[in-house]
């Protein structure tokens, strides 16, 4: 799982660098700690590297039910 994860960001994104580590706790949910570097992300605040990594709705959606904080940065 945590490979077929870091193929797909590393293609979708285009990544420099990627690091997959599984968190779970339980076999009743899936955690991961995700690190990804993007040149495009240098110098771009914390929601923008956000929207840029993962998409405008999803970021969206986070903001609004509280794992990740309200704009400005």
């Amino acid at each position: 799982m945590e490979l077929s994860l870091c193929e797909k960001l590393r293609g979708d994104l285009e990544a420099e660098c990627v690091e997959v580590e599984d968190t779970t706790l339980n076999h009743c949910t899936t955690s991961f700690r995700v690190l990804v570097v993007l040149a495009k992300f240098e110098g771009k605040p914390l929601l923008q590297r956000h929207r840029l990594g993962i998409g405008e709705n999803q970021v969206d959606r986070l903001v609004d039910s509280g794992f990740l904080p309200s704009p400005p940065y």
